[in-house]
């Protein structure tokens, strides 16, 4: 009787977990719209900057918002560690909207040179 209570119970078990889960109400994605883009870059050096901080990587993230959003672009340059241990930063900030990209795309170009002139002076 315990062999039969045993075998029923891994048979009954075995068809719950043979049964085929549907999944017919998948929604698919039809378009990414980005609201509210904020980018922020982090570096510590000049070199670092013309290597992996790239204006057109900019421009494309553009074509993901929508028109009228609010986009900000901020670069974080790190210094040298100060006495007290923790390490100077210098940041800059840019605010702007989707609808004025090249103006946008003109005030990075200026961020990035200005970074560039930070770490270059501190040679």
């Amino acid at each position: 009787m315990k062999q039969l209570v045993i075998t029923a119970l891994f048979l009954w078990s075995l068809n719950g977990m043979a049964q085929d889960s549907e999944t017919t109400n998948i929604d698919s994605i039809e378009k990414v719209k980005v609201e509210n883009l904020d980018i922020v870059v982090t570096v510590d050096s000049a070199e670092e900057i013309k290597r992996t901080f790239k204006v057109e990587d900019i421009k494309e993230m553009f074509d993901l918002t929508g028109d009228n959003e609010s986009v900000s672009f901020k670069l974080i340059c790190n210094g040298e560690t100060m006495s007290n241990g923790e390490q100077s930063q210098l940041s800059y900030k840019i605010k702007g909207n989707s609808n004025n990209v090249e103006d946008f795309i003109v005030r990075v170009k200026e961020l990035r040179d200005a970074a560039i002139k930070y770490y270059n002076k501190k040679k």
